[in-house]
């Protein structure tokens, strides 16, 4: 996932298809503008539940990533959770991450759920 996710998820963030932020990223659910949300592994829980039952509530796909990968692709160390905007970039990272999970099984902390 680390070639694949994280360049497509860097490529996000300069095209401005992505937000970055808890803020930003309840804007996006609640607008419908959010394809695809990104949790960093490191998130603490209550922000994983938070956006998972989000998500769940308005139908968006939400994926764990390894920890620190979102904020070393988006070169905003620290940031803990993202939306995409854009549907195709949001469909390559999915397809990205679910080929690294099939490949790589040991990974209980990465997914598109």
């Amino acid at each position: 996932m680390a070639n694949g996710a994280a360049g497509l998820i860097g490529l996000s963030f300069r095209a401005g298809k992505m937000v970055i932020g808890a803020q930003a990223v309840r804007d996006a659910l609640r607008t419908g503008k959010a394809h695809l949300v990104l949790v960093d592994g490191g998130a603490s829980e209550n922000t994983r539940k938070e956006f998972t039952d989000a998500c769940a509530y308005r139908n968006v796909d939400i994926a764990a990533l390894l920890p620190g990968l979102l904020g070393e692709a988006s070169g905003r160390p620290g940031r803990m959770v993202a939306a995409v905007t854009d549907s195709p970039l949001a469909n390559g990272i999915r397809k990205s991450i679910q080929k690294h999970d099939k490949t790589n099984s040991d990974t209980e902390n990465a997914g598109v759920h």
